[in-house]
């Protein structure tokens, strides 16, 4: 009998286990890396050692700063023909499992993997990658309630933790 209510307990345990928060990041500063303007309102965090001018640009913002070896590329340009843009699209709601970006060569590429960045338990921004040696990706953030497209990343998946550390010191000035 007791093997019985032990394995129905262990049975409920395992079926009642959510995931845990464990793959989301919380924003925080790091010590050492240069804060730049990243948007009108917001600030980034960025390694020693990054080239680029980083936020630029007369008829409104745009944005470029790579590491020296090239290795992780970040960038945003949502322009038209007369301005250029902080954020690009909105995200759909409900949040989909995955998006398409065009790369670099004009080619589709599908986003399918998924990273949550988090203020006080809130998500701010979500970074949809492909898991792939050269890796896109693009972040969409929480600005005046609604996800808009923030960021575009070309990076090395090996530089993934790298990636999520700078978009996790994104912060409102």
């Amino acid at each position: 009998m007791k093997k019985v209510i032990t394995f129905f307990l262990l049975s409920s345990l395992l079926i009642s286990c959510k995931k845990s928060d464990n793959d989301d990041f919380n924003i925080s500063s790091i010590n050492g890396w240069a804060t730049i303007d990243f948007k009108t309102n917001y600030t980034i965090q960025i390694p020693v050692g990054y080239v680029g001018y980083g936020m630029g640009g007369f008829e409104g913002n745009t944005f470029y700063k790579s590491s020296a070896d090239s290795k992780i590329k970040l960038s945003y340009g949502y322009c038209n023909s007369l301005f250029c843009f902080d954020f690009g699209d909105t995200l759909r709601n409900p949040i989909p499992t995955n998006v398409q970006v065009q790369n670099n060569y004009s080619k589709i590429v599908t986003l399918n993997q998924i990273e949550y960045f988090r203020q006080n338990s809130e998500i701010i921004g979500i970074f949809y990658y492909a898991k792939s040696d050269t890796a896109n990706g693009s972040l969409y953030w929480k600005d005046n309630g609604i996800f808009k497209d923030a960021l575009e990343v070309e990076f090395d998946i090996a530089k993934l933790d790298i990636v999520n550390k700078i978009i996790g010191t994104i912060k409102r000035k």
